[in-house]
């Protein structure tokens, strides 16, 4: 999980433009998951849950459940006590069990 995210934070876009991206088109999943990978990248870890959670609400099947993917491998580096990854995981659960 380390490695994936690492691999993603060396080729992340620049968070003001992808920010622009996804406030011009909400809707572009593309644009929030680069987005999302960015924030992790810049050590926003909450800011990226989020975006990728409300990604994962309103297209749970967009590219093979690419939110879903990308939350697990953030949920998956962090230790398992991490009160960020807790609250990330729970509110995961709920969307997918609502």
């Amino acid at each position: 999980a380390q490695l994936q995210l690492a691999q993603q934070a060396a080729t992340a876009g620049p968070l003001d433009d992808l920010q622009a991206r996804v406030e011009a088109d909400p809707a572009d999943q593309q644009a929030r998951l680069e987005y999302a990978q960015a924030l992790h990248a810049a050590g926003r870890l909450e800011e990226a849950i989020d975006i990728l959670l409300d990604s994962f609400r309103r297209d749970r099947d967009w590219n093979e459940g690419a939110a879903k993917a990308q939350l697990i491998t953030i949920f998956d580096s962090l230790k398992p006590n991490d009160p960020i990854g807790q609250k990330g995981r729970r509110r995961l659960s709920s969307l997918i069990f609502a």
